[in-house]
């Protein structure tokens, strides 16, 4: 048999079963196509992940990444000692790399310090850290047997007050301890706080201090040196109404009276400066004292 008949005796053989006469060549092309295809691959994928593993490591090496600079926002009626130690917290090791500075960690140095209530740090695309600080806002000065120390409106002492401070003082007895950053466990300084806000907030009037005796009477003495007597923190509410209804009239009442009493809210009486042995009565109803 020559090869020609070979050849035709083979094709006829594929074309009687169904298959195509070069089905084994082919067969073994894919086989080595699908061989080459893997091996390109892995040889990609380990390339990809050691080009990958340089970028990092040139990353968290190079001083090219160094920590530029550290901002802090927010720092505002803080005293300048109390800034530079913020700044002394937040001070990195020279080339710190940005990638492996935590911004969280430089946040929770600062929520450490008594007087920060809260701050949050984020990386900047010029490579540095931008840190915003919630300083905590002093209202009022509290007297603990160790001293006078500063609170804010969560009850937290912020810091030593200083001489003179300008701030309203509050005298509860007994007096209780009071540590510069911690809440001070005193429960009636919820209802005097309240206080301090609600008769605050009248326009003119400005409380320069609040005294709690043991039996839990409240007295204020504001602007003019006039005495306010709250009493006890029943009806509460109802008082500071009557209290706003009095001095929203003329808050200098203070240049003519010595004491406003507003223990019985529905009853307001006042002792006036010219008759210190007399007691005028408000009437809320009609808006003007009278004389009792």
């Amino acid at each position: 048999m020559t090869p020609a008949d070979f050849r035709r005796t083979r094709l006829r053989a594929a074309r009687t079963v169904g298959l195509s006469p070069c089905v084994p060549h082919q067969a073994e092309r894919k086989r080595q196509f699908a061989s080459v295809r893997s091996g390109g691959s892995r040889t990609l994928t380990w390339l990809s992940v050691g080009l990958g593993a340089a970028v990092v490591l040139m990353a968290l090496t190079s001083p090219l990444a160094s920590v530029r600079r550290v901002d802090l926002h927010g720092a505002v009626g803080v005293s300048a000692k109390e800034l530079a130690q913020a700044t002394e917290v937040c001070r990195l090791p020279r080339g710190a790399n940005i990638f492996l500075t935590s911004p969280r960690n430089l946040a929770q140095r600062l929520e450490a310090m008594p007087w920060v209530e809260a701050a949050s740090a984020a990386r900047t695309f010029s490579l540095g850290i931008s840190i915003q600080i919630v300083a905590r806002k002093s209202v009022a000065a509290y007297m603990a047997p160790a001293g006078t120390v500063e609170i804010d409106r969560h009850r937290v002492a912020v810091r030593r007050a200083a001489a003179g401070t300008l701030l309203p003082n509050i005298e509860i007895v007994p007096q209780r301890e009071a540590a510069v950053g911690k809440t001070v466990a005193e429960p009636m300084l919820d209802d005097v706080l309240e206080v301090l806000r609600s008769v605050g907030a009248i326009r003119g009037v400005t409380v320069r201090k609040i005294v709690v005796d043991n039996g839990g009477d409240m007295c204020l003495n504001i602007n003019d040196d006039l005495g306010i007597l709250l009493g006890s923190v029943d009806e509460l509410s109802a008082k500071l109404a009557a209290l706003r209804q009095v001095l929203g009239k003329d808050p200098r009442l203070g240049l003519d009276l010595v004491t406003v009493d507003v223990r019985n809210p529905r009853a307001v009486t006042c002792r006036p400066r010219s008759m210190p042995r007399r007691k005028v009565s408000y009437l809320l109803a009609v808006g003007r004292f009278q004389t009792i």
